[in-house]
């Protein structure tokens, strides 16, 4: 992660945009830990049972 927001600061990118699935109790500690903030949930696009929650932050 480190590397590719280094990558996208280098090059003028502002914000980072992410998914992850409702209930992974891995990755979702991780992205809050690292900043991310909780922007919205949907169905994920052609499970039509997995809900999906977007993740911003600013770089």
């Amino acid at each position: 992660m480190n590397y590719y927001t280094d990558y996208q600061k280098n090059i003028g990118i502002k914000e980072q945009w992410l998914s992850a699935q409702k209930g992974n109790e891995k990755a979702i500690p991780f992205y809050e830990a690292k900043g991310f903030i909780k922007q919205s949930e949907k169905i994920s696009e052609g499970s039509g049972k997995h809900m999906s929650i977007r993740y911003i932050r600013e770089i």
